[in-house]
């Protein structure tokens, strides 16, 4: 009796733990857009015509014309410029390039080039990793970092946000019919999560 009431407490607690923190996550970051916009545009709108939301469609609206902005070739060099600058800064630079980058991979502007899951022959034996390829051209970094027979692999780790760069040779790897999303949600749940289906011809 003691281990069905264990079982059914732990059923609950593993449907009701994923939904509740989602919803927290996804209200906190809501309220934390509409606090910093409603501080920013407290000057300009009276605070009568203000209305539970206006923050967040008002960020929205600046994330579209940003992009809008940023489409135009002037708007792209002055962008660039910008970029350079903030690149030389000590600190900020690293701050803002992992940013960025973590940004950049997770964009189907960029992603294309790292959407290629992979399995990872390790040490020559039959023990292999879920990866996605990430770098295939190494001419514009030290020697010694990688060659042409090499590929660079981001190993994602189970259960944390982190993750391992490896550069391994090209036929260590096997590609893997599987998007980014079910494969990385595949390796940081240790394999116990997997929505892709298997195609029906195997």
């Amino acid at each position: 009796m003691a281990r069905r009431i264990s079982t059914i407490f732990l059923r609950g607690l593993a449907a009701f733990v994923p939904m509740a923190l989602t919803i927290y996550i996804v209200w906190w970051t809501i309220a934390t857009v509409e606090a910093a916009m409603h501080a920013l545009l407290a000057r300009f709108v009276p605070v009568d015509f203000w209305f539970p939301g206006m923050g967040l469609v008002a960020a929205l609206l600046l994330m579209f014309l940003i992009g809008l902005f940023l489409s135009a070739y002037l708007a792209r060099v002055v962008y660039r410029f910008g970029e350079r600058i903030v690149e030389r800064i000590p600190v900020v630079k690293s701050i803002y390039g992992m940013i960025r980058d973590t940004l950049d991979f997770f964009t189907h502007r960029t992603r294309a080039r790292y959407d290629r899951v992979v399995s990872v022959r390790l040490f020559g034996q039959n023990v292999r990793v879920l990866g996605f390829i990430t770098r295939t051209d190494f001419q514009d970094l030290p020697a010694g970092i990688g060659g042409p027979d090499t590929v660079g692999v981001y190993l994602p780790m189970s259960y944390q946000l982190g993750g391992y760069l490896v550069m391994v040779p090209r036929d260590s790897v096997e590609p893997i019919d599987m998007s980014m999303e079910d494969a990385l949600r595949f390796a940081m749940t240790a394999g116990m999560r997997a929505d892709a289906e298997p195609d029906s011809a195997d």
